[in-house]
């Protein structure tokens, strides 16, 4: 008898024909990666919502980075410019 396989994404026993094995971020800073199995379309959500973490992460990043710089504009303009 086979051993039996389970998604990753929701626990659902997964049969042979169905298997997809994937590359898996784990460990700190995803710097690990392990081989999973999914369903086809538990990879689909898992994947989009993996893709919209680090979208909004970059997002994030960008809006830190350059807040100094608007908020220097913004006491600029308020305060009356260069007059």
């Amino acid at each position: 008898m086979s051993d039996v396989v389970r998604c990753y994404e929701c626990g659902r026993i997964i049969d042979e024909n169905e298997i997809l094995m994937k590359d898996v971020s784990s460990g700190f800073l995803g710097l690990q990666t392990d081989r999973k199995p999914f369903h086809a379309e538990c990879w689909k959500e898992y994947n989009r919502r993996k893709q919209r973490k680090i979208l909004l992460t970059a997002i994030l990043f960008l809006i830190i980075v350059t807040s100094p710089i608007w908020l220097t504009i913004l006491v600029v303009f308020l305060l009356g410019g260069y007059t």
